[in-house]
């Protein structure tokens, strides 16, 4: 009968009986049904070894064994949850195989039951829709280990966690510990990933050495002061070195190679401007778009603006009156604005039931070849309810590239030309039915009487000029960019607002490329003009147009760089002060604009040479003159 008991007991197997059993069962109640078999299992083990232990008398060494290790009952193992954070599924996995997956007496149902009840937030979600059986367990493991075994994001995900631990906010143990901790943690996981560390000592030992070491990608940049001997005013030191190193020409290939770098995506404003110029912009007969204003609010939310502009207007006639020069450019821009149709007087005394009044000044710069007074507006102003014109309008994304990017394409030309657009944005209309948003006050004489104006192209100075000009620019090259292949190419990725710098590597195709460009914004009724190359042919070419003006100054600003087209070289201007302060050191340091970096190691000693007179401690009058040995030094 014991020997039956015996029998009967090792064939008892719940695994062997559950897979005959198709369940319906929700899991929690599977759960529990699972944890309570096994319960009983571990109840009827024990009454055998009890049983089997009083009929059969082990001898000493037999009684050893067990006491020492087989008697003793260890704790239950309970296996760790997994939520779908991918820095965890490595531990997850080798603990659920250990357990369950390779365990040869679970089922696939039940080994499926085990890890749907171990699964929760987004891995609960990833496998949700499986069924509980034999032949889906296999599925949802796959699909797991798809979706989390990923061994490129798991390395990123432990170096994004590496870089993102927050900076110690105190001394106290608990936060060093916390730091150390997640530091380690972080990198044994990496370890185990196959990713070993290094330890790298980045001090350089310049001893005495006066030299400013900047480092780059291509290493260390040396850069101070050199010790010049003798009567020479100037010298040339030239540094060359050569080396057949094929690995790196490849690297510095992939290095030069220009990278698109993905646009942000576009705000919610940014998208609805975007709808918004689509569905109300329009051509009219001569090919000029007509653009309409975009805004966030009704009109009717603006309110009396027009006293406003009165006083503003009074105030400029004062100061102009102070400088006949500036009174006589000034009237002469606004004679022209109106005679190009860019503004119309308004003749009807009787106010819209919607209307904005704009402020303007003049803004003289002498250094200009053209237009040497221009007149802003400024659309920022409150109205009576504390409502402005820039206020209630949208801005969109501009749809140009960064001049980082155009000013390095422009470097790769062998032949290459600028240009840029005549009024750019008075090229483009402004919907008649929102004209009245841009209205002026204006006399012309001292004695005249103050007339009103509305500005019917789009104007500087409202928030979104910018996007419309820039937006028109691309609408056209959608709309004609078919017809001229090269230039719409440029158009689209070679125009900074207003500025064109681009070229070609033979005479031939830059040719083409400028009448191309030439035609094709004269499908907008826009022109080009300021015409610059490094090339005499195409020089010569321009001229012959009679209807583009071409200047031969040979320096000119490229934005915001000084280029001379006839040597094909960039420069920087620097003022030389009457004092040397602190204020005229920071003001030459401050002015220095350089978006390729050209200027480096120049800024960087700039820079440390203003820490150095901050350490001096200078009186805090900032015109008081340097030390003599900065005073030297700087000059």
């Amino acid at each position: 009968m014991v020997a039956g008991k015996q029998n009967h007991c090792l064939d008892w197997d719940p695994a062997k009986r559950l897979s005959h059993v198709e369940t319906n069962c929700e899991d929690e109640e599977t759960d529990k049904f699972i944890e309570e078999q096994l319960s009983i299992q571990e109840d009827i083990d024990e009454i055998w070894l009890s049983i089997n232990s009083q009929l059969i008398k082990p001898n000493s060494d037999t009684m050893s064994q067990h006491s020492n290790g087989e008697n003793v009952k260890l704790p239950k193992l309970s296996l760790p949850s997994f939520n779908g954070n991918i820095q965890d599924w490595l531990s997850f996995s080798d603990h659920f195989k250990a357990s369950v997956h390779n365990n040869e007496n679970l089922t696939r149902s039940m080994k499926l039951q085990y890890l749907k009840g171990l699964l929760t937030g987004d891995a609960s979600r990833e496998i949700q829709s499986i069924t509980i059986s034999d032949a889906n367990y296999l599925m949802a493991w796959t699909l797991l280990e798809d979706r989390f075994s990923n061994k490129r994001d798991q390395v990123f995900a432990h170096l994004k966690r590496f870089i993102s631990i927050p900076a110690l906010q105190s001394d106290s143990a608990s936060s060093v510990l916390n730091l150390i901790d997640t530091t380690y943690k972080c990198v044994r996981s990496l370890q185990t990933l196959g990713y070993r560390g290094g330890t790298i000592c980045g001090d350089l030992d310049r001893s005495n050495s006066q030299l400013i070491l900047q480092n780059s990608v291509f290493g260390f940049l040396a850069s101070g002061r050199l010790n010049v001997t003798g009567n020479q005013s100037s010298r040339v030191i030239q540094c060359k070195l050569t080396a057949n190193l094929e690995d790196l020409h490849k690297d510095m290939t992939k290095f030069w190679k220009l990278e698109k770098i993905e646009k942000p995506i576009k705000s919610v404003e940014e998208e609805k401007c975007e709808k918004h110029f689509l569905k109300t912009y329009s051509r009219n007969s001569e090919g000029r778009y007509v653009v309409q204003l975009p805004l966030k609010k009704d009109l009717e939310c603006l309110g009396e603006s027009k006293t406003s502009a009165l006083g503003s207007l009074n105030s400029q006639r004062r100061r102009l009156s102070k400088n006949p020069e500036l009174l006589s450019l000034y009237r002469d821009f606004m004679q022209e604005y109106e005679a190009l149709g860019h503004m119309e007087l308004v003749t009807d005394n009787n106010e819209p039931s919607t209307s904005y009044y704009l402020p303007h000044h003049g803004v003289f710069k002498p250094d200009k070849t053209s237009t040497k007074l221009r007149v802003v507006f400024n659309a920022s102003v409150l109205s009576s309810n504390g409502l402005s014109l820039n206020g209630i309008q949208m801005n969109g994304d501009l749809t140009q590239e960064d001049r980082f990017s155009i000013m390095l394409q422009f470097r790769k030309h062998k032949f290459v030309f600028s240009a840029d657009i005549r009024k750019m944005y008075r090229m483009i209309l402004v919907d008649p039915q929102q004209r009245d948003l841009q209205r002026i006050v204006w006399k012309n004489g001292e004695n005249d009487t103050v007339k009103t104006y509305k500005l019917n192209t789009v104007t500087y100075g409202t928030t979104s000029a910018p996007y419309l000009a820039t937006r028109v620019l691309h609408q056209l090259v959608k709309d004609e960019g078919q017809c001229f292949p090269l230039a719409a190419t440029v158009l689209d990725s070679e125009f900074y607002m207003d500025d064109v710098l681009t070229g070609g590597d033979s005479l031939e195709e830059v040719r083409e490329l400028q009448i191309q460009l030439i035609h094709l914004v004269a499908r907008a009724g826009i022109e080009l003009h300021k015409w610059r190359t490094n090339a005499s042919n195409l020089r010569s070419n321009i001229s012959e147009e009679k209807e583009y003006s071409f200047s031969y100054s040979s320096e000119t600003k490229t934005l915001g760089i000084l280029w001379d087209h006839l040597t094909d070289c960039f420069s920087f201007k620097v003022l030389p002060s009457p004092q040397n302060t602190k204020r005229a050191v920071l003001s030459n340091i401050a002015r220095i604009f350089d978006p390729l970096g050209l200027l480096g190691p120049v800024v960087t000693v700039a820079k440390i040479f203003l820490q150095r007179l901050w350490k001096l401690e200078i009186e805090r009058d900032w015109n008081v003159s340097l030390p003599e040995r900065e005073a030297e030094e700087w000059g």
